[in-house]
């Protein structure tokens, strides 16, 4: 269940721009009793710094998905080992992992399965800031650094996820615990892909309804009429005398290549 840095490399720099679910109420189901046996640590204090492009960062790595997303964690513990030998944040964050899969099946839930879209685009959300910072530190990527957990009631449903981050370096360790709005389920993966369709055929329907009232428009080009390229001086035949705003100079079109100031969605067009 380790997962890498590697990983993270290679699933690529962007997940989808999508409506997550809103965060559920407090009486709404979720995986977090768990966290009630693993000891409250706050052990490795959280502190960020603001670097020169004015973007906060955390000072300690494994800090990083709780800093770029502190608003929806439900639960935290920060540990720090005195040695690598003494491996307590490990031991905690193993417990962590099983905790949260046991409360996860008993609940009604499943573990969201690490080959599907679900899995990946959680994972870019949590961690996508996160691991430009890890990579640039030039940590060894095979160095297995971090596991992620999601458990879904549905498709269209998250219970939670859990995030436990190992930093080898520090022997410090991260146990975090994400509501459901921390998870971009199946469903709303199918909205946006739904939503990017209906854009599309909206902006194509729009394009052959501006396409179809060209020829009578341009037909009509008469002194005083409007173009993108300025106000029609005159006409000769197929030929438009069309006055240039910024220059106050005249210049002759065809009217096949002059298009409306206006469009009908209220957008100006450029002249060509």
């Amino acid at each position: 269940m380790v997962r890498s840095l590697f990983l993270i490399f290679l699933l690529g720099l962007g997940a989808p721009a999508l409506a997550q679910s809103q965060p559920p109420s407090s009486t709404e189901m979720q995986v977090q009793d768990f966290m009630a046996a693993i000891p409250q640590l706050d052990e490795v204090q959280y502190e960020q710094n603001t670097n020169r492009f004015g973007v906060s960062e955390p000072v300690h790595r494994e800090h990083m998905t709780y800093h770029h997303h502190r608003e929806n964690v439900v639960a935290h513990r920060f540990i720090r080992d005195r040695n690598a030998r003494e491996g307590r944040g490990q031991a905690l964050g193993e417990t962590a992992l099983t905790g949260f899969t046991e409360e996860c099946v008993a609940k009604g839930g499943y573990l969201e399965p690490m080959n599907q879209r679900p899995f990946e685009a959680t994972l870019q959300h949590l961690f996508d800031d996160a691991y430009q910072s890890l990579w640039y530190k030039r940590l060894n990527p095979t160095d297995p650094i971090f596991d992620l957990v999601i458990c879904s009631a549905s498709p269209d449903r998250s219970l939670g996820v859990l995030t436990v981050t190992h930093d080898h370096l520090t022997d410090q360790t991260a146990i975090v615990l994400f509501a459901p709005s921390a998870v971009v389920t199946q469903g709303d993966l199918d909205r946006d892909v739904a939503a990017r369709e209906a854009e599309w055929q909206r902006r194509r329907a729009q394009e052959e309804r501006e396409a179809a009232r060209l020829p009578e428009w341009r037909n009509n080009l008469a002194s005083g009429s409007e173009t993108a390229c300025g106000p029609v001086l005159r006409t000769n035949g197929d030929l438009v005398e069309v006055v240039d705003p910024q220059t106050r100079q005249p210049r002759w079109y065809r009217r096949g290549e002059l298009l409306p100031a206006v469009r009908l969605d209220g957008q100006s067009n450029t002249c060509r």
